[in-house]
């Protein structure tokens, strides 16, 4: 079976910190990225609450490892896939609503 990578944004495997908020629960929650790219994101979110595919979310990524991000860092994104795992986590395939703004963001880190 021939495969195509249909990706328009190299993925980098790095662990960052972030937080999101939910907009039909108001209230944070902290999660990993798993890995990363301009367009979106694969993230271990710490959360009993279940995600649902096509959720809308607020996302901050600590792009430049402070101890606290602000509100105005906040992206949006669109929740693509959900994966359960244990112990109150699950696996969540974001795809970001403004691209380039990560894409800038993903490069500061990378220069840093």
């Amino acid at each position: 079976m021939n495969r195509t990578n249909r990706r328009l944004h190299p993925r980098y495997a790095v662990g960052i910190d972030c937080k999101l908020i939910r907009k039909a629960a108001s209230r944070y929650d902290a999660a990993r990225t798993g890995d990363v790219s301009a367009g979106g994101a694969l993230l271990e979110v710490s959360t009993a609450r279940p995600i649902r595919a096509g959720e809308t979310l607020e996302i901050a990524v600590n792009w430049a490892h402070r101890p606290v991000l602000t509100s105005d860092e906040l992206t949006s994104a669109r929740v693509v896939r959900v994966e359960p795992l244990m112990s109150g986590k699950q696996r969540v395939a974001i795809r970001f609503d403004r691209p380039q703004e990560q894409a800038d963001a993903l490069a500061g880190a990378e220069a840093a």
